[in-house]
């Protein structure tokens, strides 16, 4: 989610060298809200942490690198995901 809000973020964004912190800024607080919305118990704030240390490496990662997140449907029923890197030289 992170990495998707950087790419939303620098795309649209007059200030992109601050894309990286609005990714993480956005997703973390999207989730905090939602996770500790239904209950404030230990595990939720685990995994809140967890989230936001992921947010953090995922966001920072888009921005230096641009990682893509991808779903893609070829012969079989099963869909194949994973993460796709683009360098520009």
């Amino acid at each position: 989610m992170a990495g998707e809000i950087t790419i939303w973020a620098d795309k649209k964004s007059a200030s992109k060298e601050r894309s990286a912190w609005i990714g993480f800024g956005a997703s973390s607080l999207l989730f905090a809200t939602i996770e500790l919305g239904q209950s404030n118990s230990y595990s939720n704030r685990l995994d809140v942490a967890s989230h936001m240390l992921g947010s953090a490496m995922g966001a920072f990662a888009t921005e230096k690198w641009i990682l893509r997140p991808f779903v893609k449907r070829e012969n079989s029923a099963r869909p194949y995901m994973g993460v796709e890197t683009e360098l520009h030289f």
